[in-house]
């Protein structure tokens, strides 16, 4: 299984350009350390992403590979900001379990965010109430204020919605999960209208997977894949389970998840039919007191 580890995106960025470096020199990984006397577990944790790169080590790889000056000096500058703490690091602990703060980070630098949700409405959709609820089901020990802090850590997630530009959204839910009771009836309708204001932006798309759809390509598989500017990191899918998550970023096993979500997004209600489903749902609910 995938280690349950991400860097940020610009740690993955130098990483992946020191490996271009090195390929383009000629020389292969014993050459390189032993120029340098460093350790061959050192040069493979640098060039996987697995450990903070420290600029002068940069500049050191630059050196033996020949790299310009203007090029190394960009990979350096990349380097030195690549473990900056993030606004959501604020929150340590209260995230939802350790290393929910990598997710934030890659999420935070996405362009697109594509998710399946079997069992409750997509995080980015969440109406405050909806969210309060989730948290507290997660989380039964916690206090008010740590709730709080909970939800508000998904709030600011979800103001990139309406950034500039906007972060795109498209998700596919089932629609089990826009009947589940998370809170009282009226809450239920309010966040169904929340999904539907939202889906009515141009960058955010939301299908259902209707009951009547039997077995799918993901039955009991939730996931998002995160895509990035495309001269910025490759597509990484992300898995969460009771007590973290898992990412995805072999290409190869990228490209599965990228197949799975096209194969439900044909057999999903397209929006139209979707925005209709989630209206005659809210129909049967009490209006709002």
């Amino acid at each position: 299984m995938p280690e349950s580890f991400s860097p940020t995106v610009r740690l993955r960025k130098v990483a992946r350009t020191l490996c271009r470096w090195r390929d383009r020199s000629g020389l292969n990984g014993d050459e390189v350390v032993a120029k340098l006397r460093w350790a061959r577990s050192k040069l493979s944790k640098i060039e996987n992403a697995r450990q903070n790169i420290e600029p002068a080590d940069v500049i050191a790889l630059a050196v033996i590979y020949g790299v310009d000056e203007a090029e190394r000096d960009a990979l350096v500058e990349t380097a030195a900001t690549a473990t900056d703490k993030g606004w959501w690091q604020s929150y340590g602990e209260l995230a939802p379990f350790e290393g929910f703060g990598d997710y934030v980070g890659l999420e935070s630098e996405a362009v697109l965010v594509r998710n399946f949700e079997i069992d409750l409405i997509p995080g980015l959709l969440q109406t405050e109430e909806y969210a309060t609820a989730i948290a507290q089901a997660w989380a039964p020990r916690a206090s008010d204020e740590e709730i709080q802090k909970r939800v508000s850590l998904r709030r600011q997630r979800q103001a990139r919605l309406e950034g500039d530009p906007p972060l795109a959204l498209h998700a596919i839910v089932t629609e089990t999960a826009l009947q589940v009771p998370a809170g009282a009836p009226e809450l239920r309708r309010r966040q169904l209208e929340h999904v539907l204001d939202r889906a009515s932006l141009d960058h955010v798309s939301v299908q259902v997977l209707p009951m009547s759809c039997g077995p799918h390509p993901s039955m009991g598989i939730p996931f998002v894949i995160l895509s990035f500017p495309i001269d910025a990191d490759p597509d990484v899918a992300y898995i969460e389970h009771l007590t973290g998550g898992v990412y995805v970023e072999q290409g190869s096993e990228v490209d599965a998840y990228i197949l799975n979500f096209r194969a439900l997004q044909e057999i999903a209600l397209d929006p139209e039919d979707s925005a209709a489903l989630i209206r005659k749902l809210i129909s049967g609910l009490p209006m709002h007191t």
